[in-house]
Formats: C-alpha cells, sequence, structure tokens
C-alpha cells in the first residue's frame, strides 16, 4: 500500500444523513452508500484486482481476483447482513485453482440481535467443490447444518477420481457441543474401478471432553472396506 497513494472521495448530505464515497488504490478499490438515518442502511462494493500480492504476505503463490458487495440494514434492534461475491482463481496453487475455478460464486446472509445469531444461507460454489451452511446460535445454544460436495476427486489427489458429498450438524451449547456427519463416496485410485462407499461420524463433549465414534462400509481400492471405532478423552487427558 504504501508505494502508491489511497484515495478517497466522499460526499455527504447532512440533512438526508447520507454518505457515499470511492476509494481507489492499485491494491483494491471500493464504493459505497450509507444512510445513517433512525433505521441505518447501507452497501459497499469491494474490488481486488489481484490476490498475488496478498497471498504473498502468506507466504503462498496465488493470482486471481476478488469481488464482494456487501449490504447491511438495522430495523428493530435487529441487524441483517447480506454478501454477494465471486472469486476467480487463475493461478498458482493448483487444489485451489481446481476446487475453485475462475468464477467462484460466494453468497450469505445473517442477523444479529442482540446476542442471538442467524446464518441464514452460507453458499460456496467453485468449480469442483459446492459448500452450504444455515443455522443459528440462540441464547449461547448452537445450531448448525452443512453439506459440501466434491465433484472430482482428481483435483486433491492426482491418481483418485471420482466424487465425495458429506453433510453434518453441529449443536448444543457452545461448552458442550455435539456434531454427526455423513460422508458417500464413489471412487477411485490407481486407475481401478469406482466403488461406492458411506461413513458416519458422530462426536459429544466438544469441545472440552469430546468422545466419539465412526463407522464405514462399502468397497474401496478393490477391498471390502468395514470400519468400527470408538474414541473418548480420559480426565487426565488421554
Amino acid at each position: 500500500f504504501a508505494a502508491a497513494p489511497i484515495e478517497l472521495r466522499a460526499r455527504a448530505d447532512i440533512v438526508r444523513r447520507t454518505v457515499r464515497f470511492t476509494l481507489s488504490h492499485p491494491l483494491l478499490s471500493a464504493a459505497g452508500d450509507i444512510d445513517a438515518a433512525d433505521q441505518p442502511t447501507g452497501s459497499v462494493t469491494l474490488t481486488i484486482p489481484s490476490l498475488a500480492p496478498y497471498a504473498a504476505v502468506a507466504g503462498l503463490d496465488l493470482q486471481g481476483h476478488a469481488t464482494a458487495t456487501t449490504k447491511f440494514a438495522q430495523q428493530d434492534g435487529a441487524t441483517t447482513i447480506g454478501v454477494d461475491g465471486t472469486v476467480g482463481i487463475t493461478g498458482g496453487l493448483p487444489v485451489v485453482a481446481g476446487l475453485l475455478g475462475d468464477n467462484a460464486t460466494i453468497a450469505l446472509t445473517g442477523a444479529l440481535r442482540g446476542g442471538d445469531l442467524a446464518l441464514g444461507d452460507l453458499a460456496v460454489n467453485g468449480k469442483a467443490l459446492r459448500v452450504s451452511a444455515k443455522g443459528a446460535e440462540t441464547a449461547g445454544v448452537v445450531a448448525l447444518d452443512w453439506q459440501a460436495a466434491l465433484s472430482d476427486l482428481s483435483v486433491v489427489a492426482a491418481r483418485a477420481a471420482g466424487t465425495l458429498s458429506a453433510r453434518g450438524h453441529v449443536g448444543g451449547p457452545r461448552q458442550d457441543l455435539s456434531a454427526t456427519a455423513q460422508l458417500t463416496g464413489d471412487a477411485a485410485v490407481a486407475g481401478l474401478p469406482r466403488e461406492s462407499f458411506t461413513a458416519a461420524l458422530s462426536a459429544q463433549g466438544l469441545p472440552a471432553a469430546p468422545s466419539g465414534k465412526i463407522e464405514a462400509d462399502g468397497r474401496f481400492a478393490g477391498a471390502p472396506l468395514r470400519l468400527a471405532a470408538a474414541v473418548s478423552r480420559q480426565n487426565d487427558g488421554t
């Protein structure tokens, strides 16, 4: 940022209590409108023309771009927010480029009322990866459902082929969460025929005193797949 100045332009209407602004820099630009009336609303669009400088800070090689529009509103004691954006990965880390592609979309809606949080919808749709979630935290109790799907396993493992999908739920007080997950796969490795398998996981007592079990059934890599295991952490931490 220091290599070039940041240019900020704003126009305010004191009577209507509105502000319109633009911000520009070679690394990013933003434009927005804010209405600071009795029930404030606003919209801000952020554009990042190149992800490479930000990735470099984290020591990563990643090329691409991103744009996101955030809208918010306050009404009847609640704040609502919505985000819609696109991310394009055009080079660098092959796994990230393969999962997201050059035109992934991101959408989020939510609301905050006092200490309660509602996640109306979270959706990430990329070239080979789709993720969605919906839930809430009310009076300290969490209820969250999620889904994920990978349409091309070769993106994450070159010798693999097929698909994976998963769904799950997280619920309970923050100090005593439980979680369940179900996984379905239709996959092959090393040129073998595709075979189907399922797995189920359940856990309780998260995060302080976790226990759980995992079960799997089906065929994988030309052999039967059977698994049933249970784990727990004792009072001494083992």
